[in-house]
């Protein structure tokens, strides 16, 4: 499965028959399978530069003076030669049969050849004239149907403009647009009375904390007054104190008078018998001094007394306006207690009755949404299937209207064929004449050739024979190349018309 070449060829490099070789393997071994890279890393093409290869001059360049020019082809046939007079210009569409160099493989049944039959060509000269009928006949009906498909695509027009306008689409339309806004009317309501509810939640409980705060420093103020209390009470016990320790001292002071009166009258005693020299000091005068000591301090306890005994009044006041106070204060703290756990209470039971109100008033909203919702849907689903339907139609209707699009770009074509089809049998009655007067003149050259060739050598004759054979083939090929164009032609004209009637019963039904 491999190509090999004779050992003899010397004007193939070894690089090139290595491509070859590669090119026409097997595909599992073929040169390529990994890109462009293969072929790109090849010898064959050493020196290339592949990044700038649109820039490099091609190895040949081919001398071409006109776009007729064959030159650079190879001509086999020496012994044909192309008539001198010019071929009829056709204006049909571009199909490259008609040019020399194809002409030598492809073209050798065409009618314009030189090399068709010219007996074909003047045997069917007899029915230009009716097949030229025919051909006016069809182009008059294809104008008909082309007129009929013109006005069917305007009335398709107008009605595809009256169903997008139609009143009907509209009014529907308009009732789904409008259910649509009363469901946002719906949830912007919801969500404004949701809104509503929050502030007047949020202010009675801004309202409930302000009084909490008022009651808590109310609260406050007591505990500092009790406290207050509290310190008068331990004042009140230290003056107590300080009572007893004075009511001590003032006792310990009579017993300490008793004491200095007794020792006294012991004195006086034994002395009133005695010797007045004999006695010591003057006892009146000690006792005098013992008394007046006694009586500046009774004096004084009597004044220290005396002010205890303002002082505990003072103190015996303040205790009672203390307690007064403290048991008004206790009371009052009592009924502010009784005020804030009312308060609670009743804003709690507050709160739960507004939050069941909310709740309630919420699933009320709910249930009358979903109603609500369920009924618009229950309406609106009509209305989509209508919708659908209506898209539906519209979409066909657009559909419709792309077909008569393309249907009168069709006509449009067509018009376009016919032109060139009239254009065509008019070059074709130009053709046919052309050979026919081509025919003429191959046959008096051939009565003239006959009549020469009484007189000509037998190796001129045989000559002249094989020549004349060659161009009657020659003109045969030409003329049934002609006669196959021609009928190849009617084919296409007939497939048309065909086409253009069942598009016409389509667009009917």
């Amino acid at each position: 499965d491999k190509l090999t070449f004779p050992p003899d060829i010397s004007d193939v490099s070894e690089a090139a028959q290595d491509l070859i070789a590669k090119l026409v393997c097997g595909k599992d071994r073929r040169l390529g399978q990994a890109g462009i890279r293969d072929l790109q890393g090849h010898p064959f093409f050493t020196g290339i530069n592949w990044q700038h290869i649109r820039e490099c001059p091609p190895p040949y360049i081919p001398e071409v003076t006109s776009p007729t020019d064959t030159s650079n082809f190879d001509v086999d046939d020496d012994v044909l030669k192309l008539a001198d007079s010019t071929v009829p210009s056709s204006r049909s569409a571009f199909s490259g049969l008609h040019l020399p160099f194809v002409g030598f493989t492809y073209t050798s049944n065409c009618s314009l050849s030189d090399r068709g039959c010219l007996r074909d060509a003047w045997g069917s000269t007899s029915l230009d004239n009716r097949e030229a009928e025919a051909f006016e006949i069809q182009i008059k009906q294809l104008e008909v149907d082309k007129r009929e498909l013109n006005h069917r695509l305007q009335e398709s027009l107008q009605k595809a403009a009256v169903g997008h306008s139609s009143s009907g689409t509209a009014k529907r339309e308009m009732e789904i647009k409008s259910l649509k806004e009363e469901m946002q009317i719906l949830k912007t309501r919801l969500a404004e009375n949701q809104l509503d509810n929050d502030e007047q939640v949020k202010r009675k409980s801004e309202s409930e904390n302000r009084q909490l705060r008022a009651l808590e420093k109310q609260l406050k103020t007591l505990k500092q007054e009790k406290e207050e209390i509290y310190k008068l009470e331990a004042k009140m016990e230290e003056q107590a104190l300080e009572v007893a320790e004075q009511s001590q001292l003032r006792e310990r002071s009579e017993q300490r008078r008793r004491q200095l009166e007794e020792e006294l009258e012991r004195l006086k005693l034994p002395q009133t018998g005695a010797d007045p020299s004999s006695r010591g000091p003057d006892p009146s005068r000690e006792l005098a001094e013992v008394e007046g000591r006694a009586l500046a301090r009774e004096e004084e306890l009597a004044r220290q007394h005396s002010a205890q005994a303002a002082e505990l009044k003072v103190a015996r006041e303040q205790l009672e306006e203390s307690e007064s106070r403290q048991q008004r204060l206790e009371r009052e703290l009592v009924a502010s207690r009784e005020r804030l756990e009312k308060a609670r209470s009743e804003r709690q039971s507050e709160q739960e009755e507004l939050v069941m109100e909310l709740r309630a008033a919420h699933e009320q909203e709910k249930n009358q949404l979903r109603e609500e919702n369920l009924r618009l849907n229950v309406e609106l689903e009509p209305l989509m299937e209508k919708l659908d339907k209506l898209q539906a139609r519209n979409k066909r209707l657009e559909e419709e209207l792309q077909a008569l699009e393309g249907r009168k770009e069709t006509v449009k074509q067509w018009d376009t064929q016919i032109a060139e089809i009239i254009q065509w049998v008019s070059e074709e009655k130009e053709a046919r004449g052309y050979l026919q007067s081509l025919a003429t003149k191959m046959t008096e050259e051939l009565d003239s050739l006959k009549s020469i060739s009484s007189n000509a050598k037998p190796v001129d004759t045989h000559w002249k024979v094989r020549r004349l054979q060659k161009l009657e083939a020659s003109a045969k090929l030409e003329l049934q190349s002609a006669l196959d164009a021609e009928i190849r032609a009617k084919q296409s004209l007939q497939e048309q018309l065909n086409e253009a009637k069942l598009t016409n019963l389509a667009t009917e039904w």
